[in-house]
């Protein structure tokens, strides 16, 4: 079966890794405490404009509007983490590639490469 290949069996499962490690990092780092923080603070809107619906005074009105404030800020904030996030995973990508794809796998391609000689010889001798 073309999945279960020796040749390409360690690539796929290494990416897969990757992969998920990557994913994991970015739910668990980002999306997350973004969705915790949007429920806390729909949360503690819906919780203020309920108990003070009846009671809205020009005070409540800019108070509101500065939460609106704070709000546009925090996603500022949220967007220049997310970039500076993108800088560092990519500088990260950087030096896993000059690094480690370089030194390990040099050397395990060189084994790999002998294996498959070796088969190449051993099956043309037969």
């Amino acid at each position: 079966m073309p999945q279960f290949d020796s040749i390409t069996f360690f690539n796929q499962v290494f990416w897969l890794f990757i992969f998920i490690f990557v994913s994991y990092n970015f739910i668990l780092k980002i999306v997350l405490p973004f969705i915790a923080q949007s429920l806390k603070i729909r949360r503690k809107k819906l919780s203020y404009i309920v108990n003070n619906l009846n009671s809205l005074n020009i005070e409540q009105v800019s108070e509101i509007s500065v939460f609106e404030i704070v709000i546009k800020k925090t996603l500022v904030s949220l967007k220049e983490n997310l970039s500076r996030f993108d800088n560092e995973t990519f500088l990260w990508g950087k030096f896993i590639k000059e690094t480690f794809f370089q030194t390990e796998f040099a050397k395990i391609n060189k084994q790999f490469e002998k294996i498959v000689f070796e088969k190449v010889v051993y099956k043309s001798s037969l």
